[in-house]
């Protein structure tokens, strides 16, 4: 069975790229020929099996219009990436000639292939819900705030455009958490299709625990401080990832448990300063997940204090080195979580209660045999749940169900 992906990049650089290459990397260790299709290759020569879709004078004057026209109209009035994939690529026709019993699209926003074209494909489409933009609008994630002028009429137009191409038959969404595939199944876009839930993999043995103390002395961090890792693409300044909150609740600690605390956060780089009491200093971007498994070992708790997620990989890429997670309990960000077993799941938007995981990890860290059992718990939770083999089951699974359906 051939699966042919197609999403916007190949890179490293958002967290929809890294897990759809990770399921790739699932579906090849489930057996399956695979192939990898993007309009943009990013990641290096030789690290990737990546195929570029070659561009044609539409597309690049398509690219064009989108970037001079359609953005330059849209940004000002809308909150988030705004996506209307309007212009046709041809990009159909050529996946089309790869002959692939299944397409599983993946990020293919930003015009990567236009709404009509998803109807030109023959194949079956497996979709992997990396944002809810394909259930949406103009917007990725859902907000009650709503949209005016128009910002407002191009949105509706865009949803109804998917309303109508979506509910072709042969198509089989796939969200990373329940929550997300419940979101998917509410928006009434896919119609009567079936739609699942699988998560993420994570590489467990790439992503697994080092000796604190080491890791620690890498790093340069203080062996008797709280640390608490964060991360992000433009870490603090993405609102969405929810900084501002996670410094709310390190303000309502007392004073000796914010003078032994530190952040450290990844995805942004600047200069130490003082966050309440608490010294907070930033790591940069950092795309080696080898780097990223020495820090997430070094951290007493990993901060999740995300408005939104549609799964979270930085915390299930933090449970399988045995670092706990502390979230909040809405969208998806606590599936996976086990309440102050593996980590902590705060009230929806209850500050006062995320300073108490705050403080339930900073107890935790204080006795070494009590640290030990949540550790195990995390890392084990992360192999049942996480790991590559788990989820390539789930996969081959979930594939096979579509060959028989589709």
């Amino acid at each position: 069975m051939r699966i042919v992906h197609l999403n916007y990049d190949d890179g490293l650089t958002g967290g929809a790229t890294i897990a759809a290459r990770r399921i790739f990397q699932a579906g090849i260790l489930a057996g399956y020929d695979g192939l990898f299709v993007c309009r943009k290759q990013t990641a290096a020569e030789g690290t990737f099996p990546s195929l570029q879709h070659p561009d044609t004078a539409i597309g690049r004057a398509g690219l064009f219009v989108r970037r001079k026209v359609a953005y330059a109209a849209l940004r000002p009035f809308c909150r988030q990436l705004a996506s209307v994939n309007w212009v046709r690529s041809g990009i159909s026709a050529f996946l089309n000639r790869l002959e692939p019993d299944i397409v599983h699209l993946h990020w293919v926003k930003a015009d990567t292939i236009s709404i009509e074209e998803v109807r030109l494909i023959r194949a079956p489409i497996v979709w992997s819900l990396h944002d809810l933009w394909p259930c949406l609008g103009l917007e990725a994630y859902p907000s009650d705030v709503p949209l005016h002028g128009t910002t407002a009429l191009v949105d509706g137009w865009v949803r109804r455009r998917k309303a109508k191409i979506f509910l072709r038959p042969g198509m089989f969404p796939v969200g990373p958490s329940e929550w997300c595939a419940d979101q998917a199944k509410r928006s009434g876009v896919f119609g009567a299709a079936r739609i699942c839930a699988i998560p993420y993999p994570v590489d467990t043995e790439t992503f697994s625990p080092r000796v604190k103390s080491e890791a620690r002395s890498r790093l340069g961090i203080s062996p008797g401080s709280y640390l608490i890792a964060f991360g992000a693409n433009n870490g603090t300044r993405w609102q969405i990832k929810g900084f501002d909150r996670l410094a709310a609740a390190v303000a309502l600690l007392d004073a000796p448990t914010r003078q032994r605390t530190e952040i450290v956060v990844f995805g942004e780089s600047g200069a130490p300063r003082d966050l309440h009491g608490a010294r907070l200093s930033f790591a940069g971007r950092i795309s080696d997940p080898d780097s990223l498994a020495w820090l997430y070992s070094a951290a007493d708790v990993f901060a999740l204090p995300s408005r939104q997620e549609t799964f979270g990989q930085t915390k299930s890429e933090a449970l399988s080195c045995g670092t706990p997670v502390i979230a909040f309990g809405q969208t998806a960000c606590g599936e996976g979580i086990d309440h102050a077993i593996n980590g902590w799941v705060a009230q929806a938007d209850d500050i006062a209660d995320y300073a108490n995981g705050l403080r339930w990890g900073y107890s935790v860290a204080l006795e070494p045999a009590r640290q030990a059992l949540v550790q195990r718990a995390a890392r084990d939770s992360a192999i049942s749940r996480f790991s590559m083999q788990s989820v390539s089951n789930q996969w081959s699974t979930w594939y096979r169900a579509v060959m028989s359906q589709g």
